[in-house]
């Protein structure tokens, strides 16, 4: 029998004639399907195994209506006894129905036609029988006589009967097709059927179902009022549940939407039909929608119940009873209890919730208000509403329960890369290609071939970021590692490297354990040996702090407590895609200055840079632009300890490239705002900062200025670590806080077309700043800068730079700061002196070099401008002052600018030979 006598069977049945005639049909299409499978399967080896051996029974157990949920049944599922609701129900899922419908709308159709157009010729099909000929063909050209342009109303009707005609016959054809592969699956499993394909379609076991919604409804509410079901009748749903959930054969509506899924994928099972499921999941990616969406909500169905999993309950049943037993059943309780004990072999299980939230109930559970609230249009699967959910994780709109489930499924999922559905499925090839063959075959073995706790593939691709080739994996590696810096218990290879020292130390806080171990490790290096610092943190726990730190060094965004403190100034200064990674931390620190940049983003980044600055390693942006200026200049000197920092400090005068010479000025600027960026007196003075000034507040030079009032008290190694601090204040007015707090606009006003660097623009603030409408912030800072400066040589850095050969050969052994002479400070010796080098240098300045006399000039014509009693520039004028312009200590203060200056001029005749020498040189100038 060809298709085409099967529907001209059908269609040239009458209307009421239709129903006979469709047994008929029926029966001769089942007999042609049973030759052509019989002689199909039969060539088969498993084939004539299944036609010899007893074929076993589709059935759909369900919950006996007498049983022991009678009375619940006619509490809450009555509406399921009625024989017409039945009947009906059968009725419209059975193909005869469908062919019944179909056969209405052909011969509404072509009497529909006859009124519009007259009779048809003799032999000439119908328009609803050429569309169905052509739907059961596939063309999809349902026109017919009915379509043609310019038609009437009638025939406009005929069009859209014709229409509804083809949909009809389409689904039909479907179904017919459908059946033939439920015929071809089933005798392939070895069963049979008493029912049709569309009643196995509905056999859902509806009392045991809605039995079971009664009981979660109880379960999930929280009034003591709500309906529940008796515990006798619990136990036999569940026990319907769980027989339909352990073998295909009772769940026929799962053979009838994965028939084509099971002839394809599981033909290899033969009889066993309790491997179905399991053939399924493990094909999901390749399944029919229709079948992939029947697995999935049995997957669901088995996260609220371990039983509901026959794989799950077979290989944990005995763990569960013996260990888990008390945690009852549904919830999820079960699977909960079972993953605290979780040793060996990976459960399969919890590689498929990592797919899809709605298999772990106890996530779907927890997160399903903010699942609709902030994830509405995102479809599930592939672990697309999971993503979402972390996405908003810190949203203040998140529920706690909801974020403490993603929480514990984040902590669970770092722990082992294969329940992380994201990374097996897009960062397969970048394993393969970056990392090595044993963790590469780690992460392509079966689940029950590699323990649990595979992390090897994850550390692999993290500590190569910037070579993942992919972007879904490289943008889900990113966003994993931002998590786990921000969260360590995400971070398994610390969790796991650094177990012990964590449960000593940093057991309080483990969300915190890199912070706390850093500053464990610090504070054991300084109180203890390194044998003993060995003892109390291993070498792998060392080895991974270290690493951890290296990588935070490369991107700003791994630095949670700086991105959070920061999130403003970073979305408004640093948003530029050019602009990741450690250049973001670059952007923050050249833009700290700024009028809006807050506080709380400036102290964040002062304490980022502190650690930082202790390595050359941990400041990538430094070591990447210094790269040639270390090989030359820090040559076999170590990384550690700011050791390199202070070599590319120390030569900073001979750094000629730019983008070097840039990363230095702005670590020099960070360091003289914050003293613990200074490796070297962060720890001579350790000490001195503790006792002297513990109470003061870090940053914006403050601590700095403390040891500066305290000088006479501090260390000897101490002093000199603030002097050098104090020298680059003097040296460039970028490396002095107060000055750029105080300066901009002076700075644009009065020397914008002078090059900064080598105290140029100081130098031209204190030329002007006696201008009457200099701002007065700025001059009181420079004033407090000039009054420092006109008592130390060493703090004069135009001075220093031509007249240091004056001073080594005329005054080797003045005294220039803390009481020392300059050649003690230099370790060649030299005797104490009262004389200071700038008064020794102003003594001789005829003597001097021409550069050098024409700085000590401005020099001396600033300190007599500015003048105060006892400063070694002027005192050899003192006594001239005193008494030619009676001026003494308490008054010299208080005088106008210039006013000594004049009065020396105007009686320059009468002034003894050492002040008249002194103020006779800014002549030859």
């Amino acid at each position: 029998m060809t298709p085409g006598r099967a529907w001209h069977l059908l269609f040239g049945c009458s209307l009421l004639t239709a129903v006979h005639c469709m047994a008929a049909t029926a029966a001769e299409l089942s007999t042609l399907r049973d030759d052509k499978q019989g002689k199909m399967h039969t060539s088969t080896p498993w084939g004539r195994l299944l036609l010899a051996a007893a074929p076993s029974e589709v059935t759909s157990p369900d919950v006996a209506v007498g049983g022991a949920c009678a009375s619940d049944i006619l509490a809450h599922c009555k509406h399921l006894l009625s024989k017409d609701a039945g009947k009906a129900a059968q009725r419209k899922a059975s193909l005869s129905w469908k062919i019944v419908q179909a056969a209405k709308l052909g011969h509404a159709a072509s009497k529909g036609k006859g009124k519009g157009k007259g009779k048809s010729k003799k032999g000439k099909k119908p328009a609803a029988s050429q569309a169905g000929a052509q739907a059961a063909a596939g063309t999809g050209a349902a026109t017919g006589g009915a379509a043609g342009t310019g038609a009437a109303a009638g025939a406009t009707t005929v069009q859209q009967v014709s229409l509804e005609t083809k949909a009809a016959l389409a689904e039909l054809n479907a179904a017919e097709s459908q059946r033939d592969d439920l015929s071809v699956a089933l005798l392939q499993l070895g069963l049979t059927s008493p029912m049709t394909s569309g009643l196995m379609a509905i056999a859902t076991a509806p009392l045991a179902r809605c039995l079971r919604g009664v009981m979660h409804a109880s379960e999930m509410s929280i009034s003591p009022n709500t309906a529940d079901v008796a515990d006798e009748c619990k136990a036999e749903v569940r026990s319907v549940l769980i027989k339909r959930a352990g073998d295909v054969r009772y769940d026929p509506p799962l053979l009838a939407a994965c028939a084509h899924d099971i002839i394809t994928h599981c033909d290899y099972l033969g009889a066993d039909t309790a491997g179905v499921l399991g053939c399924l999941k493990l094909n999901k990616g390749a399944l029919l929608p229709g079948c992939r969406g029947a697995v999935t909500a049995r997957q669901a169905a088995a996260a609220e119940d371990l039983a509901l999993d026959p794989d799950l309950q077979r290989h944990c049943g005995a763990e569960r009873d013996e260990l888990c037993l008390e945690a009852g059943w549904g919830s999820g309780a079960a699977q909960a209890c079972l993953l605290g004990h979780v040793r060996g072999s990976l459960p399969q299980r919890l590689i498929e919730e990592g797919e899809d939230i709605r298999l772990n109930f106890r996530l779907s559970a927890a997160c399903a208000g903010d699942k609709q609230a902030l994830c509405r249009d995102v479809r599930p699967g592939g672990a697309a509403v999971l993503r979402c959910l972390e996405d908003h994780i810190e949203s203040p709109n998140m529920q706690e329960e909801c974020r403490d489930a993603l929480t514990e499924a984040r902590q669970l999922r770092s722990l082992d890369v294969r329940l992380d559905h994201t990374f097996t499925a897009y960062c397969g090839t970048d394993v393969r290609t970056l990392c090595s063959q044993e963790v590469t075959d780690q992460l392509d073995g079966a689940p029950h071939q590699v323990p649990f706790g595979l992390t090897a593939p994850f550390d692999c691709l993290r500590g190569k970021l910037e070579l993942v080739r992919d972007a879904t994996c490289r943008r889900h590696m990113y966003g994993s590692v931002i998590a786990a810096f921000s969260d360590n218990r995400l971070d398994a290879g610390l969790m796991r490297g650094c177990h012990q020292e964590i449960a000593l130390h940093c057991g309080q806080h483990p969300a915190r354990a890199l912070e706390c171990l850093r500053d464990k490790i610090e504070q054991f290096s300084k109180e203890q040996s390194a044998a003993v610092l060995k003892g109390k943190v291993s070498d792998t726990c060392m080895r991974l702090v270290v690493e951890r730190q290296l990588q935070a060094a490369t991107d700003v965004a791994f630095v949670p407590d700086l991105m959070e403190a920061c999130a403003r100034e970073h979305a408004t200064y640093c948003a530029s895609p050019d602009l990741e990674g450690a250049r973001a931390l670059e952007c923050l620190a050249d833009h700290r200055t700024e009028s809006d940049f807050g506080e709380r983003c400036g102290e964040a980044l002062r304490d980022f840079l502190a650690e930082a600055a202790h390595d050359i390693r941990t400041m990538r942006g430094l070591q990447a632009d210094c790269k040639e200026e270390i090989a030359s200049m820090c040559k076999g000197i170590q990384p550690g300890e700011g050791r390199v920092i202070s070599c590319l400090r120390d030569n900073r005068a001979n750094i000629t490239g730019d983008l070097c010479r840039r990363q230095v000025l702005r670590l020099l600027g960070f360091l003289v705002e914050d003293h613990r960026l200074d490796a070297t007196l962060n720890e001579a003075c350790a000490s001195d900062v503790q006792k002297f000034c513990g109470g003061v507040e870090v940053g914006d030079g403050q601590v700095h200025d403390c040891l500066r009032r305290s000088a006479d008290h501090l260390s000897p190694e101490c002093r000199a670590a603030e002097e050098e601090v104090e020298q680059l204040e003097h040296e460039d007015v970028r490396l002095n806080p107060k000055l750029m707090r105080e300066c901009p606009l002076a700075v644009s006003s009065f020397c914008g077309d002078v090059p900064p660097g080598d105290a140029r623009v100081i130098s031209c603030l204190q030329s002007n700043m006696d201008k009457g409408h200099f701002p007065p912030g700025c001059r009181a800072a420079l004033l407090a800068l000039t009054d420092r400066a006109s008592t130390k040589y060493s703090l004069n850095y135009r001075l220093r730079l031509e007249c240091d050969e004056d001073a080594d050969r005329l005054c080797p052994d003045a005294v220039d700061e803390a009481g020392q002479s300059r050649k003690a400070n230099t370790g060649t010796g030299g005797s104490h002196n009262e004389e200071t080098t700038l008064a020794c240098l102003a003594r001789q300045s005829s003597q001097l070099g021409t550069s050098c006399r024409s700085e000590l000039q401005a020099l001396v014509k600033l300190s007599l401008n500015r003048y105060r009693v006892g400063m070694p520039l002027t005192s050899q004028c003192d006594g001239d002052v005193m008494q030619r312009c009676q001026v003494d200590k308490l008054a010299a203060p208080f005088l106008q600018s210039g006013y000594v200056l004049g009065c020396l001029a105007k009686h320059a005749a009468k002034l003894h030979k050492p002040c008249w020498e002194l103020v006779s040189t800014m002549d030859e100038g």
